[in-house]
């Protein structure tokens, strides 16, 4: 488990990350979204889809109209949680089997909260 409060990314781009590592394995999930980074592969635009471009590389991940984005700051972000799950004390219990097999089964990103008014 990691969890992540008042994390300053925006909630849209965040969700679309979250949805696109959902059900992936741990380790593919970290070089997937380090191939995002390097804009080897894109993050599937399937429901916040206004601003997003069209790009080659949609066609890899069967996104809606090849409507992909390349989000640099939620990105890192779900890295960073990622890399705290596997340094995390119930990760170290497990042996090097064991951590290969984690899968993400559980993906929550919620909207922060509203700071003025």
């Amino acid at each position: 488990r990691a969890r992540v409060t008042r994390c300053l990314v925006h909630y849209k781009k965040m969700r679309e990350v979250a949805a696109a590592i959902r059900g992936m394995n741990i380790h593919e999930a970290i070089t997937y979204l380090n191939r995002v980074l390097e804009k080897q592969a894109g993050i599937p635009a399937r429901v916040h889809t206004g601003g997003c471009g069209r790009h080659g590389v949609g066609k890899l991940v069967n996104a809606p109209g090849n409507c992909v984005m390349f989000p640099t700051k939620p990105t890192k972000a779900m890295i960073w949680i990622l890399n705290n799950v596997l340094a995390g004390k119930t990760c170290e219990k497990l042996d090097d089997t064991e951590r290969a097999a984690l899968v993400l089964a559980h993906v929550q990103v919620n909207r922060s909260a509203k700071m003025r008014r």
